[in-house]
């Protein structure tokens, strides 16, 4: 194999994976949002200018989260959906910290993104 074919393949490789992490970030968040009783809806086409992707959003008295990449869909929810949100970020932040000190992880922090402190969440 000639270098460019390698380095080509690399960056294939490279670029694979963090479509995976990106992925699976989504998902991690739709899965909490789906959880504090967010309702999911089919994303439609002409109403994609506007939007942030991936980004918890305020639109008057509710809050939007918008896939157009994966599940082509947006999760909405009200006050009392956010409030539920925010509890169960907030367990899962201590729960993740409980682990990684029983494990003996320094600083829980250091552990990057997870299911349990989803990107995209705080509302913009």
């Amino acid at each position: 194999m000639k270098l460019p074919s390698i380095i080509i393949a690399a960056s294939m490789l490279a670029l694979s994976g963090c479509a995976a992490i990106h992925r699976q970030e989504a998902a991690d968040s739709e899965d909490i949002l789906a959880e504090a009783g967010f309702k999911k809806a089919e994303l439609e086409a002409h109403g994609l200018k506007n939007i942030q992707p991936l980004q918890l959003t305020k639109h008057g008295d509710h809050f939007d989260f918008d896939d157009p990449r994966f599940c082509k869909c947006r999760y909405t929810g009200g006050e009392n959906e956010l409030k539920v949100l925010r509890d169960l970020r907030a367990q899962r932040v201590r729960q993740h910290e409980r682990s990684a000190i029983a494990i003996g992880v320094i600083g829980a922090d250091e552990m990057g993104w997870g299911p349990w402190k989803p990107e995209g969440l705080d509302v913009r």
